[in-house]
């Protein structure tokens, strides 16, 4: 008789387990990776966060992402001469689902390779538009600067992501 209660028992523990654990996992929970993104930048307002349950890349397997946009504040150095920035985070059913959609962003390009808190870092672009991307596991960050128009400054438009993504791998840790 308590043979078949403790198993039901030990059981039961073993589902909650699961449960949670799986409550946790950002596959499960959609708003797992929105808590990601900065909320926060020095001379930006947040915009707008959205989260986006149809993918973009289905055929890598991505299985939803959540972005953030913001406007530089007036009276700020970005003011006239950035217009929009972006972060957004991907997360796929695979660390090579995100290689390969990271690989398809970058193919034909030469990006500059640089460092942002001991992460290596892709950084594309010039004059209009500047990008950054990189990946952490399942995850595939990518931000995107926009310069205003008339207002291009390359060197504002590197600082400014260079500042989203500090932004965004410090959120990894507040998490």
């Amino acid at each position: 008789m308590k043979s078949p209660l403790i198993l039901l028992i030990v059981l039961g523990t073993v589902l909650v387990v699961i449960a949670i654990a799986l409550s946790l996992s950002p596959s499960a929970n959609p708003g797992a990776i929105q808590k990601l993104l900065p909320r926060a930048m020095e001379g930006f307002a947040l915009v707008e966060r959205i989260e986006r349950g149809e993918p973009v890349f289905t055929e890598q397997g991505e299985l939803y992402s959540s972005h953030a946009f913001f406007a530089p504040l007036s009276a700020s150095e970005y003011e006239k001469h950035i217009d929009r920035l972006g972060v957004a985070i991907y997360l796929f059913k695979d660390e090579s689902g995100a290689k390969k959609v990271e690989e398809l962003l970058l193919s034909g390009i030469q990006p500059e390779l640089i460092q942002v808190s001991n992460r290596t870092v892709a950084l594309i672009g010039g004059v209009e538009q500047l990008r950054l991307l990189w990946q952490k596991k399942r995850l595939l960050y990518e931000i995107l600067v926009t310069a205003a128009r008339g207002g291009e400054k390359p060197e504002l438009l590197k600082r400014a992501a260079l500042a989203a993504a500090q932004a965004s791998i410090e959120s990894e840790g507040a998490k």
